[in-house]
């Protein structure tokens, strides 16, 4: 019996450890100081954004969504979402709303979706990737590479 009960204590702090370690790495691509607002127009001002679901993200990280987001201007200019590309008759690129690097402390990228909501964002340069994270608990919602330039597209390798 106490061997059986000492067996069971083991297993609920081994669990407990398990998912506090996933829980570690959602918010350690988040812990290095983010960028600021420079770094921030330097990185995606004039660039494309693929980016894909990160740990936090409400859908989950293993959702299919994937973003292609354009960033005109070197700061406050138009957003626009690749699509399908110029020339596709379905789903062609267009504007979706604007960008802008904002605030003092943290320092944030704002995207205002026309007729829809406004994210803010610390953005986090992992070396490997980009993490848009959450200025409220520092979650990881979104992981990217910027690919230089517009009207380029993102290629399934361009997704981290």
């Amino acid at each position: 019996m106490a061997t059986e009960k000492l067996m069971k204590i083991f297993a609920i702090g081994t669990t407990a450890l398990l998912m506090m370690g996933g829980a570690g790495n959602a918010y350690a691509q988040c812990a290095a100081a983010p960028l600021n607002q420079q770094a921030i127009r330097t990185l995606v001002g004039g660039n494309t954004v693929c980016g894909k679901p990160g740990p936090n993200y409400p859908g989950g990280a293993s959702s299919s969504d994937r973003w292609q987001e354009e960033h005109f201007g070197s700061n406050n200019g138009a957003l626009w979402d690749y699509k399908l590309g110029t020339s596709h008759p379905v789903d062609p690129r267009k504007q979706v709303g604007t960008w802008d690097a904002i605030g003092d402390s943290p320092q944030r990228i704002q995207h205002a979706y026309t007729g829809g909501p406004t994210f803010l964002w610390t953005v986090h340069d992992n070396g490997t990737h980009i993490s848009f994270c959450t200025a409220q608990n520092g979650a990881e919602h979104v992981r990217a590479k910027v690919k230089t330039g517009t009207n380029v597209g993102c290629a399934a390798g361009d997704y981290p």
